[in-house]
């Protein structure tokens, strides 16, 4: 018997509609009418199987042991990625993605779109939001805060427009960072040649060896930005070259769009911005925040035309005493949170706004909301 006609047997659509439905996979009735086009099958085509029934029991050793990746290639995600027959865990689940990567990033398809077609649409992420060097950090503010440890934070990117620091920025992929739109939007844009951006900096006024420089080949801001309110204060920047990843550089990984941080829970702001209203800091400083609710951030956040918004997230204190807060040159940089179960830190805001006098006592630190711009991010980085 053929191939083709044993896969036909053994896996196939019952339906005829199957390749239109697709994007509904994991609905059970269709991913039982069409197990071809879901590939809920048996993985015939390919031919990547475990060698051993004890493989699926061995996968915490598939990093380390080369015999149990030879032998446990599915357990392992070792499978050859079809027509290239190289080893990645970075593939399309499905033969079809080509045809819906005109949805890639439409909010009601993105979940699917990440499991199943996560080459075509460029999710791959890899070790995203791992920081090798990092031990137990005590917190400390941005003012008058201790400096963040080397390589604790190392997708913190520093900015700088005619040799000067300008602004913070977050490397989200070898090649883009985030960072805000009000850094840029009086700046000139037509000369790039005027940026530069420093990665594996801790003390930007030394040269520790760690750092890699390198310039801007292109600068997106949103299209929507309003330089009153702040709205959508958020920029993508494309390097020109890739970014070498190691201990001191890696990315960031990014939050799902429907991901809503609880108020109360405390994450991480980080820059070299003024410790004080007239005075900045040479070395990387952090802060550790609480998130407060967007109806309380806004009551005490009412000045200079500024309104909060749900695509906005604030952090903060109001007890009388604490003061923590980013200050001016922390924009652009990141507001990060670790998950508790990957141990993976992600990127949840982007420095934007707060108290002109960088003072947590009368007011919270604002950041973009990253989980709202998911689509646009991924838009416009391919």
């Amino acid at each position: 018997m053929a191939v083709g006609s044993l896969e036909e047997n053994l896996c196939r659509d019952i339906a005829s509609w199957c390749s239109e439905y697709i994007i509904y996979c994991s609905y059970p009735y269709v991913s039982n009418n069409c197990q071809k086009t879901c590939q809920v099958c048996k993985d015939y085509a390919d031919g990547c199987e475990d060698k051993a029934e004890w493989c699926p029991g061995y996968k915490a050793y598939c990093k380390d042991v080369p015999y149990i990746q030879e032998n446990c290639p599915k357990s392992c995600e070792k499978c050859p990625q079809v027509g290239t027959g190289e080893p990645t865990t970075c593939r399309d689940r499905s033969s079809r993605c080509s045809s819906y990567s005109h949805i890639c990033y439409q909010d009601k398809y993105l979940n699917f779109m990440k499991t199943n077609c996560e080459n075509t649409c460029r999710f791959c992420e890899g070790d995203c939001g791992i920081a090798e060097q990092r031990k137990l950090a005590s917190a400390s503010s941005v003012v008058q805060g201790e400096s963040a440890p080397v390589g604790y934070y190392p997708w913190q990117a520093g900015i700088y427009f005619d040799g000067d620091f300008l602004c913070g920025g977050t490397l989200i992929d070898r090649t883009h960072l985030l960072s805000a739109a009000h850094c840029f939007y009086v700046l000139d844009r037509d000369d790039l040649t005027k940026y530069k951006v420093v990665l594996g900096d801790n003390n930007k006024d030394v040269n520790e060896g760690m750092e890699q420089r390198i310039t801007i080949s292109n600068m997106t801001l949103h299209e929507n930005y309003e330089t009153q309110t702040y709205k959508n204060d958020i920029a993508i920047l494309e390097l020109s070259i890739p970014a070498e990843l190691n201990n001191f550089v890696n990315t960031i990984c990014l939050p799902d769009y429907s991901v809503e941080l609880p108020v109360g829970k405390k994450c991480f702001v980080t820059g070299w911005g003024k410790t004080s209203v007239i005075s900045y800091t040479s070395n990387l400083l952090q802060a550790e925040l609480p998130v407060v609710d967007t109806e309380t951030c806004a009551t005490r956040n009412s000045f200079n035309n500024h309104v909060v918004t749900t695509d906005m997230l604030c952090a903060g204190y109001n007890n009388g005493f604490t003061y923590a807060s980013a200050c001016h040159g922390d924009s652009g940089g990141p507001f990060q949170c670790e998950d508790p179960d990957s141990k993976k830190w992600f990127l949840y805001g982007v420095v934007s706004w707060g108290s002109p006098q960088c003072n947590g006592l009368d007011s919270y630190t604002v950041f973009t909301k990253v989980s709202k711009y998911i689509s646009w991010i991924y838009k416009n980085k391919t």
